[in-house]
Protein backbone atom coordinates (compact mmCIF):
# COMPACT_ATOMS: atom_id res chain seq x y z
CA UNK A 1 0.00 0.00 0.00
CA UNK A 2 1.21 3.46 -0.64
CA UNK A 3 2.19 5.69 2.28
CA UNK A 4 -0.42 8.18 3.30
CA UNK A 5 -0.89 11.49 1.26
CA UNK A 6 -2.47 14.58 2.99
CA UNK A 7 -4.88 16.06 0.43
CA UNK A 8 -7.15 19.86 0.76
CA UNK A 9 -11.13 18.69 0.77
CA UNK A 10 -12.69 22.48 1.83
CA UNK A 11 -16.28 22.51 3.34
CA UNK A 12 -18.23 23.85 0.63
CA UNK A 13 -21.79 23.58 3.00
CA UNK A 14 -23.15 23.27 6.03
CA UNK A 15 -26.48 22.08 7.10
CA UNK A 16 -27.34 23.38 10.59
CA UNK A 17 -30.32 21.95 13.19
CA UNK A 18 -31.28 23.57 16.33
CA UNK A 19 -28.25 21.99 18.48
CA UNK A 20 -25.88 20.63 15.52
CA UNK A 21 -24.78 20.44 11.82
CA UNK A 22 -23.43 18.49 9.05
CA UNK A 23 -20.43 19.43 7.43
CA UNK A 24 -20.01 18.57 3.60
CA UNK A 25 -16.59 18.91 2.59
CA UNK A 26 -15.97 18.19 -1.51
CA UNK A 27 -13.20 18.10 -4.08
CA UNK A 28 -11.80 16.50 -6.83
CA UNK A 29 -8.97 13.86 -6.84
CA UNK A 30 -6.47 12.67 -9.67
CA UNK A 31 -6.43 9.25 -8.28
CA UNK A 32 -2.76 7.63 -9.00
CA UNK A 33 -4.71 4.02 -9.25
CA UNK A 34 -4.56 1.14 -6.54
CA UNK A 35 -4.97 1.40 -2.66
CA UNK A 36 -4.07 4.07 -1.00
CA UNK A 37 -4.55 5.76 2.40
CA UNK A 38 -5.67 9.46 2.26
CA UNK A 39 -5.42 12.30 5.40
CA UNK A 40 -7.97 15.22 5.42
CA UNK A 41 -6.81 17.34 8.00
CA UNK A 42 -7.48 19.69 9.74
CA UNK A 43 -11.54 18.70 10.53
CA UNK A 44 -13.38 19.05 13.88
CA UNK A 45 -12.27 17.43 16.80
CA UNK A 46 -15.85 17.09 18.21
CA UNK A 47 -17.28 15.31 14.99
CA UNK A 48 -19.60 12.18 15.62
CA UNK A 49 -16.99 9.35 14.70
CA UNK A 50 -20.34 6.99 13.73
CA UNK A 51 -21.51 10.13 11.14
CA UNK A 52 -18.41 10.01 8.79
CA UNK A 53 -19.90 9.21 5.27
CA UNK A 54 -18.09 9.07 2.09
CA UNK A 55 -19.75 9.28 -1.47
CA UNK A 56 -18.17 9.29 -4.13
CA UNK A 57 -19.63 11.09 -7.08
CA UNK A 58 -17.62 10.32 -10.02
CA UNK A 59 -14.85 7.61 -10.70
CA UNK A 60 -14.81 4.05 -9.76
CA UNK A 61 -13.19 4.27 -6.45
CA UNK A 62 -14.30 2.25 -3.32
CA UNK A 63 -14.00 3.40 0.06
CA UNK A 64 -12.63 0.32 2.11
CA UNK A 65 -12.85 2.58 5.30
CA UNK A 66 -13.28 5.92 6.91
CA UNK A 67 -12.29 6.78 10.50
CA UNK A 68 -11.40 10.10 12.62
CA UNK A 69 -8.12 10.45 14.00
CA UNK A 70 -7.43 12.81 16.91
CA UNK A 71 -4.08 13.77 18.90
CA UNK A 72 -3.04 16.41 21.64
CA UNK A 73 -0.63 19.09 20.18
CA UNK A 74 1.22 22.25 21.34
CA UNK A 75 -0.06 25.42 19.80
CA UNK A 76 2.22 27.46 18.17
CA UNK A 77 3.15 30.83 20.33
CA UNK A 78 1.82 34.00 18.93
CA UNK A 79 5.50 36.08 18.18
CA UNK A 80 6.96 37.77 21.13
CA UNK A 81 4.58 37.03 23.24
CA UNK A 82 6.26 34.99 25.78
CA UNK A 83 8.96 37.84 25.81
CA UNK A 84 6.44 40.67 26.30
CA UNK A 85 4.56 38.45 29.08
CA UNK A 86 8.35 37.73 30.82
CA UNK A 87 9.33 41.12 30.83
CA UNK A 88 5.82 43.13 31.95
CA UNK A 89 6.23 40.14 34.60
CA UNK A 90 9.63 41.48 36.17
CA UNK A 91 8.68 45.06 35.86
CA UNK A 92 5.28 44.33 38.05
CA UNK A 93 7.43 42.60 40.16
CA UNK A 94 9.95 45.10 40.66
CA UNK A 95 6.82 47.90 40.89
CA UNK A 96 5.44 45.76 43.93
CA UNK A 97 8.56 45.79 45.68
CA UNK A 98 8.89 49.56 45.71
CA UNK A 99 5.23 49.80 46.53
CA UNK A 100 5.93 47.62 49.69
CA UNK A 101 8.78 49.25 50.75
CA UNK A 102 6.63 52.35 50.30
CA UNK A 103 4.10 50.64 52.45
CA UNK A 104 6.29 49.93 55.32
CA UNK A 105 7.61 53.31 55.52
CA UNK A 106 3.89 54.52 55.65
CA UNK A 107 3.27 52.05 58.52
CA UNK A 108 6.51 52.74 61.03
CA UNK A 109 5.08 56.75 60.21
CA UNK A 110 1.32 55.82 61.77
CA UNK A 111 2.67 53.57 64.26
CA UNK A 112 5.09 56.49 65.85
CA UNK A 113 2.29 58.85 65.30
CA UNK A 114 -0.03 56.64 67.20
CA UNK A 115 2.90 56.13 69.89
CA UNK A 116 3.34 59.99 70.19
CA UNK A 117 -0.37 60.61 70.88
CA UNK A 118 -0.76 57.67 72.99
CA UNK A 119 2.28 58.85 75.45
CA UNK A 120 0.99 62.78 75.32
CA UNK A 121 -2.25 61.45 76.48
CA UNK A 122 -0.74 59.63 79.89
CA UNK A 123 1.02 63.04 80.17
CA UNK A 124 -2.38 65.32 80.14
CA UNK A 125 -3.42 62.42 82.59
CA UNK A 126 -0.82 62.34 85.24
CA UNK A 127 -0.88 66.40 85.00
CA UNK A 128 -4.56 66.26 85.79
CA UNK A 129 -4.14 64.36 88.48
CA UNK A 130 -1.88 66.82 89.71
CA UNK A 131 -3.52 69.52 89.59
CA UNK A 132 -2.02 70.95 86.60
CA UNK A 133 -4.03 71.97 83.48
CA UNK A 134 -3.52 74.34 80.92
CA UNK A 135 -6.60 72.88 78.46
CA UNK A 136 -5.78 75.45 75.66
CA UNK A 137 -2.12 74.07 74.68
CA UNK A 138 -3.18 70.23 75.54
CA UNK A 139 -6.35 70.69 72.99
CA UNK A 140 -3.86 72.54 70.40
CA UNK A 141 -1.29 69.34 71.12
CA UNK A 142 -3.82 66.49 70.65
CA UNK A 143 -5.23 68.13 67.51
CA UNK A 144 -1.76 68.66 65.68
CA UNK A 145 -0.95 64.81 66.96
CA UNK A 146 -4.25 63.60 65.53
CA UNK A 147 -3.80 65.40 62.37
CA UNK A 148 -0.74 63.72 61.88
CA UNK A 149 -1.99 59.86 62.67
CA UNK A 150 -5.18 60.82 59.95
CA UNK A 151 -2.70 61.72 57.58
CA UNK A 152 -0.18 58.99 58.38
CA UNK A 153 -3.85 56.48 58.43
CA UNK A 154 -4.62 58.22 54.97
CA UNK A 155 -1.25 57.74 53.35
CA UNK A 156 -0.99 53.83 54.85
CA UNK A 157 -4.71 53.18 53.39
CA UNK A 158 -3.90 54.46 49.89
CA UNK A 159 -0.48 52.55 49.31
CA UNK A 160 -2.20 49.64 50.65
CA UNK A 161 -4.50 49.41 47.54
CA UNK A 162 -1.91 50.44 45.46
CA UNK A 163 0.06 47.40 46.73
CA UNK A 164 -2.97 45.06 46.63
CA UNK A 165 -3.75 45.90 42.36
CA UNK A 166 -0.10 45.44 42.04
CA UNK A 167 -0.61 42.37 43.45
CA UNK A 168 -3.58 41.21 41.17
CA UNK A 169 -2.00 42.28 38.32
CA UNK A 170 0.79 40.02 39.05
CA UNK A 171 -1.13 37.43 39.74
CA UNK A 172 -3.55 37.55 36.36
CA UNK A 173 0.07 37.90 34.18
CA UNK A 174 1.02 34.98 35.73
CA UNK A 175 -1.90 33.04 35.19
CA UNK A 176 -1.98 34.05 31.53
CA UNK A 177 2.09 33.28 31.10
CA UNK A 178 1.32 29.87 32.30
CA UNK A 179 -1.64 29.19 30.05
CA UNK A 180 1.02 30.71 27.17
CA UNK A 181 3.07 27.97 28.40
CA UNK A 182 0.61 25.12 28.28
CA UNK A 183 -0.99 25.69 25.34
CA UNK A 184 -1.92 22.38 24.33
CA UNK A 185 -4.71 21.70 21.62
CA UNK A 186 -6.43 18.82 20.35
CA UNK A 187 -6.44 18.51 16.46
CA UNK A 188 -8.24 15.73 14.29
CA UNK A 189 -8.14 14.59 10.96
CA UNK A 190 -10.05 11.84 9.28
CA UNK A 191 -8.54 9.00 7.06
CA UNK A 192 -9.75 7.38 3.75
CA UNK A 193 -8.58 3.92 2.69
CA UNK A 194 -9.74 4.14 -1.07
CA UNK A 195 -8.80 1.67 -3.63
CA UNK A 196 -9.63 1.55 -7.34
CA UNK A 197 -8.46 2.55 -11.11
CA UNK A 198 -6.71 5.73 -11.70
CA UNK A 199 -8.69 8.97 -13.20
CA UNK A 200 -10.51 11.69 -11.95
CA UNK A 201 -12.69 11.15 -8.88
CA UNK A 202 -15.64 13.37 -6.97
CA UNK A 203 -15.67 12.91 -3.14
CA UNK A 204 -17.32 14.01 -0.39
CA UNK A 205 -16.99 13.33 3.06
CA UNK A 206 -20.10 14.09 5.62
CA UNK A 207 -19.97 14.31 9.53
CA UNK A 208 -21.83 15.77 12.52
CA UNK A 209 -20.68 17.99 14.55
CA UNK A 210 -22.01 19.19 18.35
CA UNK A 211 -21.26 22.85 19.07
CA UNK A 212 -22.94 24.69 16.24
CA UNK A 213 -26.71 25.64 16.41
CA UNK A 214 -29.10 28.79 14.53
CA UNK A 215 -32.27 30.20 15.75
CA UNK A 216 -34.32 32.49 13.60
CA UNK A 217 -34.05 36.36 14.57
CA UNK A 218 -35.67 39.40 12.41
CA UNK A 219 -35.34 42.75 11.46
CA UNK A 220 -38.28 45.09 10.87
CA UNK A 221 -37.24 49.12 9.72
CA UNK A 222 -39.93 51.43 9.16
CA UNK A 223 -39.11 53.00 5.82
CA UNK A 224 -41.08 56.77 6.42
CA UNK A 225 -44.50 56.80 7.95
CA UNK A 226 -46.27 54.03 5.86
CA UNK A 227 -43.61 51.31 4.77
CA UNK A 228 -42.11 48.23 6.53
CA UNK A 229 -39.22 45.89 5.56
CA UNK A 230 -39.11 43.05 7.48
CA UNK A 231 -36.18 41.42 7.15
CA UNK A 232 -35.98 37.16 8.37
CA UNK A 233 -32.50 36.70 9.60
CA UNK A 234 -30.70 33.32 10.96
CA UNK A 235 -28.62 33.62 14.01
CA UNK A 236 -25.36 31.23 14.11
CA UNK A 237 -22.88 30.27 16.68
CA UNK A 238 -20.44 27.44 16.19
CA UNK A 239 -17.39 26.45 18.34
CA UNK A 240 -16.07 23.03 16.61
CA UNK A 241 -12.53 23.80 16.32
CA UNK A 242 -12.92 24.69 12.51
CA UNK A 243 -13.75 27.60 10.42
CA UNK A 244 -16.11 27.54 8.22
CA UNK A 245 -15.35 30.00 5.36
CA UNK A 246 -17.04 30.58 2.33
CA UNK A 247 -20.06 28.23 3.01
CA UNK A 248 -23.52 27.56 1.60
CA UNK A 249 -25.70 27.46 4.55
CA UNK A 250 -28.63 25.65 5.19
CA UNK A 251 -30.93 25.81 8.13
CA UNK A 252 -33.22 23.27 9.27
CA UNK A 253 -35.81 23.03 12.40
CA UNK A 254 -35.59 19.09 12.42
CA UNK A 255 -34.55 17.74 16.12
CA UNK A 256 -32.43 14.83 15.53
CA UNK A 257 -31.79 14.64 19.33
CA UNK A 258 -35.61 14.09 20.47
CA UNK A 259 -36.19 10.78 18.80
CA UNK A 260 -38.98 9.57 16.66
CA UNK A 261 -41.42 8.69 20.27
CA UNK A 262 -44.48 10.56 21.17
CA UNK A 263 -44.28 11.05 25.22
CA UNK A 264 -46.19 9.06 27.51
CA UNK A 265 -49.99 10.28 28.40
CA UNK A 266 -50.80 11.04 32.12
CA UNK A 267 -53.66 9.62 33.55
CA UNK A 268 -55.72 12.32 35.46
CA UNK A 269 -58.27 10.96 38.11
CA UNK A 270 -61.03 11.79 38.82
CA UNK A 271 -63.20 11.23 42.42
CA UNK A 272 -66.56 12.32 43.94
CA UNK A 273 -67.80 13.23 47.10
CA UNK A 274 -70.59 14.26 48.53
CA UNK A 275 -70.90 18.12 49.33
CA UNK A 276 -71.34 19.39 53.16
CA UNK A 277 -74.16 20.74 54.29
CA UNK A 278 -72.23 24.13 54.51
CA UNK A 279 -70.81 23.94 50.83
CA UNK A 280 -74.15 23.29 49.42
CA UNK A 281 -75.69 26.60 51.17
CA UNK A 282 -73.10 28.38 50.39
CA UNK A 283 -71.14 28.93 47.07
CA UNK A 284 -67.43 30.24 47.47
CA UNK A 285 -66.72 32.49 44.50
CA UNK A 286 -62.85 33.77 42.78
CA UNK A 287 -61.55 35.65 40.86
CA UNK A 288 -58.75 34.19 38.46
CA UNK A 289 -56.71 35.26 35.27
CA UNK A 290 -57.37 33.24 32.42
CA UNK A 291 -54.76 32.80 29.53
CA UNK A 292 -54.20 30.67 26.35
CA UNK A 293 -52.30 27.89 26.88
CA UNK A 294 -49.91 26.32 24.68
CA UNK A 295 -49.05 23.13 24.51
CA UNK A 296 -45.81 21.63 23.83
CA UNK A 297 -43.96 17.73 23.72
CA UNK A 298 -42.48 18.64 27.26
CA UNK A 299 -43.42 16.70 31.00
CA UNK A 300 -43.58 20.33 32.44
CA UNK A 301 -39.58 19.94 33.52
CA UNK A 302 -38.01 23.09 32.01
CA UNK A 303 -34.85 21.06 32.09
CA UNK A 304 -36.40 18.48 29.50
CA UNK A 305 -37.79 21.06 27.49
CA UNK A 306 -36.83 20.58 23.17
CA UNK A 307 -34.96 23.37 22.15
CA UNK A 308 -37.31 26.61 21.22
CA UNK A 309 -37.81 26.93 17.64
CA UNK A 310 -41.85 27.02 16.78
CA UNK A 311 -42.04 25.64 13.19
CA UNK A 312 -45.32 24.86 13.60
CA UNK A 313 -44.87 21.34 14.00
CA UNK A 314 -43.57 20.32 10.49
CA UNK A 315 -39.94 20.66 9.81
CA UNK A 316 -39.14 23.86 7.59
CA UNK A 317 -35.45 24.18 5.85
CA UNK A 318 -34.17 27.73 5.08
CA UNK A 319 -31.03 28.86 2.87
CA UNK A 320 -28.56 31.92 3.33
CA UNK A 321 -29.25 33.88 0.52
CA UNK A 322 -25.02 34.17 -0.11
CA UNK A 323 -22.22 32.07 1.16
CA UNK A 324 -21.14 32.71 4.91
CA UNK A 325 -17.61 32.88 6.86
CA UNK A 326 -18.17 31.51 10.60
CA UNK A 327 -15.19 31.47 12.53
CA UNK A 328 -15.13 29.02 15.04
CA UNK A 329 -15.14 31.79 18.02
CA UNK A 330 -18.91 30.97 19.57
CA UNK A 331 -19.83 34.65 18.59
CA UNK A 332 -23.35 35.18 16.79
CA UNK A 333 -23.55 35.81 12.96
CA UNK A 334 -26.37 36.86 11.44
CA UNK A 335 -27.26 35.99 7.52
CA UNK A 336 -30.61 37.61 6.07
CA UNK A 337 -32.60 34.32 4.59
CA UNK A 338 -36.26 36.30 3.61
CA UNK A 339 -37.14 39.99 3.11
CA UNK A 340 -41.19 41.16 3.25
CA UNK A 341 -41.91 44.93 2.40
CA UNK A 342 -45.43 46.46 2.50
CA UNK A 343 -47.32 48.99 2.84
CA UNK A 344 -48.99 49.92 6.33
CA UNK A 345 -51.14 52.41 8.43
CA UNK A 346 -49.78 51.95 12.12
CA UNK A 347 -52.53 52.32 14.55
CA UNK A 348 -52.27 53.25 18.31
CA UNK A 349 -53.63 51.31 21.18
CA UNK A 350 -53.45 51.74 25.08
CA UNK A 351 -54.43 48.96 27.61
CA UNK A 352 -53.70 50.78 31.02
CA UNK A 353 -54.47 48.04 33.35
CA UNK A 354 -51.14 45.96 31.57
CA UNK A 355 -49.48 49.22 31.31
CA UNK A 356 -49.43 52.88 31.19
CA UNK A 357 -48.44 53.24 27.75
CA UNK A 358 -49.69 53.66 24.15
CA UNK A 359 -48.34 51.57 21.92
CA UNK A 360 -48.06 51.33 18.25
CA UNK A 361 -48.78 48.45 16.11
CA UNK A 362 -49.03 47.40 12.19
CA UNK A 363 -50.66 44.70 10.55
CA UNK A 364 -49.04 42.70 7.91
CA UNK A 365 -49.75 39.85 6.07
CA UNK A 366 -46.81 37.02 5.37
CA UNK A 367 -46.35 37.09 1.74
CA UNK A 368 -43.96 34.55 1.42
CA UNK A 369 -44.36 31.42 0.75
CA UNK A 370 -42.17 29.96 3.39
CA UNK A 371 -43.81 30.37 7.16
CA UNK A 372 -42.70 32.80 9.70
CA UNK A 373 -40.63 31.15 12.43
CA UNK A 374 -41.09 32.29 16.01
CA UNK A 375 -38.17 34.71 16.77
CA UNK A 376 -37.32 38.08 18.26
CA UNK A 377 -37.60 41.13 15.80
CA UNK A 378 -35.16 44.38 16.48
CA UNK A 379 -37.11 47.46 15.44
CA UNK A 380 -35.47 49.96 13.97
CA UNK A 381 -37.14 53.68 13.37
CA UNK A 382 -35.48 56.88 12.39
CA UNK A 383 -32.16 55.12 11.48
CA UNK A 384 -31.97 54.01 15.27
CA UNK A 385 -33.14 50.81 17.26
CA UNK A 386 -36.41 51.28 18.82
CA UNK A 387 -37.07 48.38 20.62
CA UNK A 388 -37.09 44.72 20.85
CA UNK A 389 -40.49 42.74 19.94
CA UNK A 390 -41.64 39.11 18.65
CA UNK A 391 -43.24 37.52 15.87
CA UNK A 392 -45.23 34.47 16.31
CA UNK A 393 -45.07 31.71 13.71
CA UNK A 394 -47.05 32.98 10.55
CA UNK A 395 -48.10 30.72 7.94
CA UNK A 396 -48.27 32.37 4.19
CA UNK A 397 -51.38 34.60 3.87
CA UNK A 398 -51.69 34.40 7.06
CA UNK A 399 -51.91 38.30 8.72
CA UNK A 400 -50.26 39.29 12.21
CA UNK A 401 -49.57 42.43 14.52
CA UNK A 402 -46.23 43.67 14.66
CA UNK A 403 -45.18 45.93 17.48
CA UNK A 404 -43.35 49.39 17.15
CA UNK A 405 -42.84 49.76 20.93
CA UNK A 406 -44.37 52.93 22.58
CA UNK A 407 -45.34 56.02 21.76
CA UNK A 408 -43.55 58.53 24.49
CA UNK A 409 -44.97 61.53 23.73
CA UNK A 410 -48.30 60.39 24.94
CA UNK A 411 -48.40 60.70 28.89
CA UNK A 412 -51.00 57.83 30.74
CA UNK A 413 -51.97 57.62 33.69
CA UNK A 414 -54.36 55.12 35.47
CA UNK A 415 -56.74 55.15 38.77
CA UNK A 416 -59.27 52.71 40.30
CA UNK A 417 -61.05 53.63 42.73
CA UNK A 418 -64.43 52.39 44.73
CA UNK A 419 -67.60 54.48 45.01
CA UNK A 420 -70.45 53.78 48.02
CA UNK A 421 -73.77 54.01 46.33
CA UNK A 422 -76.08 55.04 49.32
CA UNK A 423 -79.57 54.05 48.86
CA UNK A 424 -82.52 55.04 51.64
CA UNK A 425 -83.92 51.43 52.87
CA UNK A 426 -82.24 49.43 50.32
CA UNK A 427 -78.94 48.01 50.26
CA UNK A 428 -76.02 50.05 49.14
CA UNK A 429 -74.24 49.56 45.85
CA UNK A 430 -70.35 49.23 45.56
CA UNK A 431 -69.06 50.70 42.67
CA UNK A 432 -65.44 50.10 40.84
CA UNK A 433 -64.61 52.63 38.73
CA UNK A 434 -61.30 52.28 36.16
CA UNK A 435 -59.85 55.64 34.57
CA UNK A 436 -58.12 56.55 32.34
CA UNK A 437 -56.15 60.05 31.60
CA UNK A 438 -53.68 60.63 28.59
CA UNK A 439 -52.36 63.45 26.98
CA UNK A 440 -50.25 63.92 23.63
CA UNK A 441 -47.46 66.41 23.67
CA UNK A 442 -46.88 65.54 20.01
CA UNK A 443 -48.67 65.17 16.81
CA UNK A 444 -52.64 64.21 17.12
CA UNK A 445 -53.86 60.72 16.79
CA UNK A 446 -56.19 57.97 17.48
CA UNK A 447 -55.48 55.97 19.85
CA UNK A 448 -57.47 52.57 21.09
CA UNK A 449 -58.09 52.74 24.46
CA UNK A 450 -59.39 48.74 26.47
CA UNK A 451 -60.49 48.70 29.90
CA UNK A 452 -61.74 45.98 31.29
CA UNK A 453 -64.26 44.71 33.73
CA UNK A 454 -64.42 40.62 35.26
CA UNK A 455 -66.36 37.69 33.02
CA UNK A 456 -69.18 36.01 35.61
CA UNK A 457 -69.23 32.19 35.23
CA UNK A 458 -71.74 31.34 37.47
CA UNK A 459 -75.55 32.49 37.23
CA UNK A 460 -75.79 33.75 40.67
CA UNK A 461 -72.88 36.57 40.68
CA UNK A 462 -73.72 39.08 37.88
CA UNK A 463 -71.52 41.52 36.37
CA UNK A 464 -73.52 45.15 35.90
CA UNK A 465 -71.96 48.06 34.14
CA UNK A 466 -73.32 51.61 34.48
CA UNK A 467 -73.55 53.01 31.12
CA UNK A 468 -75.25 55.94 31.90
CA UNK A 469 -73.94 58.11 35.21
CA UNK A 470 -70.50 56.75 35.59
CA UNK A 471 -69.00 55.34 32.37
CA UNK A 472 -68.21 57.13 29.70
CA UNK A 473 -70.28 57.77 26.37
CA UNK A 474 -69.29 55.60 23.38
CA UNK A 475 -68.50 52.65 24.76
CA UNK A 476 -67.92 49.67 22.79
CA UNK A 477 -68.58 46.50 24.71
CA UNK A 478 -67.78 44.94 27.31
CA UNK A 479 -67.40 42.08 24.79
CA UNK A 480 -67.60 38.25 25.40
CA UNK A 481 -64.42 38.78 27.63
CA UNK A 482 -65.15 41.38 29.64
CA UNK A 483 -63.22 44.39 27.17
CA UNK A 484 -64.62 47.75 26.55
CA UNK A 485 -63.24 49.82 23.94
CA UNK A 486 -63.21 53.32 23.04
CA UNK A 487 -61.39 55.58 19.70
CA UNK A 488 -59.90 58.44 21.49
CA UNK A 489 -58.40 61.20 19.10
CA UNK A 490 -56.12 63.22 20.90
CA UNK A 491 -54.87 66.67 20.23
CA UNK A 492 -52.07 68.28 21.37
CA UNK A 493 -52.14 69.37 25.07
CA UNK A 494 -55.15 68.07 25.57
CA UNK A 495 -56.46 65.45 28.00
CA UNK A 496 -58.69 62.87 27.36
CA UNK A 497 -60.63 60.77 29.39
CA UNK A 498 -61.82 57.35 29.97
CA UNK A 499 -63.75 56.17 32.71
CA UNK A 500 -65.79 52.66 33.29
CA UNK A 501 -67.57 51.40 36.20
CA UNK A 502 -69.25 48.23 37.30
CA UNK A 503 -70.29 46.84 40.30
CA UNK A 504 -70.68 42.87 41.28
CA UNK A 505 -74.33 41.55 42.55
CA UNK A 506 -74.85 38.15 44.03
CA UNK A 507 -77.09 35.99 45.68
CA UNK A 508 -77.08 35.88 49.33
CA UNK A 509 -75.61 32.15 49.81
CA UNK A 510 -72.54 33.68 47.61
CA UNK A 511 -69.32 34.13 49.42
CA UNK A 512 -66.97 36.91 46.61
CA UNK A 513 -63.83 38.11 47.59
CA UNK A 514 -63.09 42.05 46.52
CA UNK A 515 -61.38 41.65 43.26
CA UNK A 516 -59.15 44.94 43.79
Amino acid sequence: MSPDVTVSLPIRSVTLTEDRGVVSRRGRLDWPGGARAIVIRPVAPVLVDASLQCIVHDGDLQVARIAAQRQWTRRPLDGDAPAAVAARAEQLNQTLHDLTQTLRRHQTQRARAFSLLHRYAEQISWAATRGEADLERWHHDLNRLEGVLFDALELEIAQSDAVHDAREALTALQLARTRLEERWQMTASIELLLDGPAGAAALEVRYLVPSAMWRPSYRARMDGPDAVELTALATVWQRTGEGWSDVALSLSTARPAAGAALPPLHYDRLSLREKSAEERRVIQAHFHEQSIEKTDLTHGDSAQALPGVDDGGEVQRRSARMPIDVPSDGRPRQVAVDRLRATVTPRYLCVPERKALVFASVDLTNTLTAPLLAGPVTLIQDGGPAGVGAVPFVAPGQPFTLSLGSQDDVSVTYTRRAEVERRMALTDRRWLVQTVELVSTGAALSVDVVLRVPVSELAQVRVVVDREKRSSPNMAGPDADGHARWTVALTPNRPETRTLAFRLDRDSNVQLPDPW
